[in-house]
């Protein structure tokens, strides 16, 4: 018994495979991403990390990273302010960073400290041999950015899941991840 597959039959054939490797990657494109592997440890997060993309980020992500990764820097220093409405909100995002960053530096065989202090103001924060990251809270900005000046890296979201896409953002940046 001879099987007999015209032409016509493998075009189609050909036609549907092609169609529906087009439509996976049509979905795949709008399916949400809510975790990144990292040197084969997978980090997860509460929002989907496609939406960081519209995060501005006021300098250039290489500068940041590198602020991230400077190797004469062996303490974090996570800076908040307190009188606002949500404080708790605060601990989520330091617990975020603290967590995150730590076990990406373990996984680079690096150790450094991390500690969170409470500030008065945003405006007298001076350099130091530490890394400071500031976090602004949505009551206290209207705007949602990250940005470094010298070793401090300012994180600001004029909502709170703009405050958290800009915390996973700067994780991102940490881990070198771009979309």
């Amino acid at each position: 018994m001879k099987l007999k597959i015209s032409s016509k039959k493998i075009y189609y054939f050909i036609f549907a495979i092609s169609l529906i490797i087009v439509i996976f990657n049509i979905l795949h494109y709008f399916w949400p991403i809510y975790s990144v592997t990292y040197k084969g440890r997978t980090f997860t997060f509460r929002e989907n990390i496609k939406a960081t993309k519209n995060v501005p980020v006021l300098d250039d992500k290489i500068y940041i990273h590198n602020l991230i990764w400077n190797p004469y820097t062996r303490t974090v220093k996570i800076l908040f302010q307190p009188n606002v409405t949500n404080m708790g909100y605060y601990s989520v995002e330091a617990y975020e960073l603290t967590n995150k960053l730590r076990a990406i530096y373990i996984l680079n065989n690096i150790d450094k400290n991390f500690t969170a202090e409470p500030i008065e103001s945003y405006n007298n924060i001076e350099p130091a041999n530490e890394l400071k990251i500031v976090l602004i809270h949505p009551d206290l900005t209207n705007e949602t950015y990250i940005k470094a000046k010298e070793n401090i890296i300012y994180i600001a979201g004029k909502n709170l899941k703009d405050f958290d896409l800009a915390v996973i953002e700067t994780i991102l940046i940490a881990m070198n991840y771009d979309m």
